[in-house]
């Protein structure tokens, strides 16, 4: 299962690797996030809520524009 979630205030490389690593830190999940695109690339192994995502995100200090299945 894919997602592509579109986020706003990246500005830099290190946002995305802040990103990448709150991201990875959710169970079974690999990401890669591409601040030139404001995305984030998320494969996951079972399946993961929204929310739960979102708050991984947000708890970084980012917004989530939108989630989408890839």
């Amino acid at each position: 299962m894919k997602k592509t979630v579109k986020i706003n205030g990246m500005h830099c490389k290190h946002c995305a690797k802040r990103l990448e690593t709150a991201l990875n830190a959710l169970e079974g999940v690999k990401v890669k996030v591409s601040f030139k695109e404001n995305v984030a690339f998320i494969t996951m192994k079972q399946p993961v809520a929204d929310a739960e995502i979102i708050t991984a995100i947000e708890d970084e200090g980012y917004e989530v524009v939108t989630i989408e299945e890839a």
